[in-house]
């Protein structure tokens, strides 16, 4: 575990020095790892690097921004120091890829925040559409993490909140399936469904070190079929019924 004063992007590294893939993993704080108030980080990044090990020798460089919205992550794209709200410094993602590069693979996952703020569903993914733009720009593909679920995408009582974490991932889906630089689209609350509560913070919208450990482990073959240029593999193909059912509950 990480402490808040430690500056980002975090590098995570397989002991296993010869052909490592490096990798980039951007997002907010649930990239970061984010838990205890925000006095510790555990990012999945970690695990993601042990677990893809032997078959692949990854380094991992996480940049999770607590708090910052996909608009403020575009906004400050090429910011060399960009603070978050725990007064962690971290750097704006293209800034990354061009004094940290090259990477092989960009694992994006941003929302939360816009989706708290109650940002537009057009707003959403226009922004997050335009951090994977910048990523193929730099000739680096991507794959694309929908917004996590949690405690408001669940409830009944939240259903403005429901309806918008509905409609935005369907968007991101349909994006992301239309763009031969994402590499895939993956469904991360089947990675990280609400279900067990240790895999969850108090609050119901920030991964427990147990929650990002296993989402970390379950992300792992993914992203190894990835680095291996496998096809899109069913369990993380659209499901047209959930589609349709975001697309009803808008109407």
């Amino acid at each position: 575990m990480s402490s808040r004063k430690e500056p980002m992007p975090q590098r995570f590294s397989s002991p296993f020095e010869v052909s490592q893939r490096r990798i980039l993993a951007y997002g907010d704080s649930l990239t970061a790892g984010y838990h205890r108030g925000g006095r510790r980080f555990f990012p999945y990044g970690k695990v993601l690097v042990e677990c893809l090990e032997p078959d692949v020798a990854a380094d991992i460089w996480v940049c999770g921004l607590s708090g910052l919205t996909a608009t403020e992550m575009v906004s400050g794209m090429d910011e060399q120091e960009l603070s978050d709200v725990c007064r962690r410094n971290g750097k704006g993602i293209r800034c990354i890829l061009r004094e940290d590069g090259p990477f092989d693979l960009v694992l994006l996952m941003a929302g939360t925040n816009d989706l708290a703020k109650g940002h537009s569903c057009q707003v959403i993914t226009d922004k997050i559409w335009q951090l994977h733009v910048a990523c193929h720009a730099e000739s680096v593909c991507t794959v694309m993490l929908s917004v996590p679920t949690n405690r408001f995408a669940e409830s009944s009582e939240e259903m403005r909140y429901a309806r918008q974490w509905k409609l935005v991932n369907s968007s991101l889906r349909r994006m992301a399936r239309a763009s031969e630089h994402v590499l895939r689209f993956i469904d991360t609350s089947r990675l990280l469904p609400f279900e067990d509560y240790h895999h969850w913070e108090s609050d119901g919208l920030h991964f427990s070190p147990e929650g990002s450990s296993d989402f970390g482990r379950r992300l792992a073959p993914f992203v190894a079929s990835v680095l291996a240029g496998e096809a899109n593999p069913p369990e993380t193909a659209s499901d047209d019924s959930e589609e349709r059912s975001a697309i009803a509950v808008s109407e």
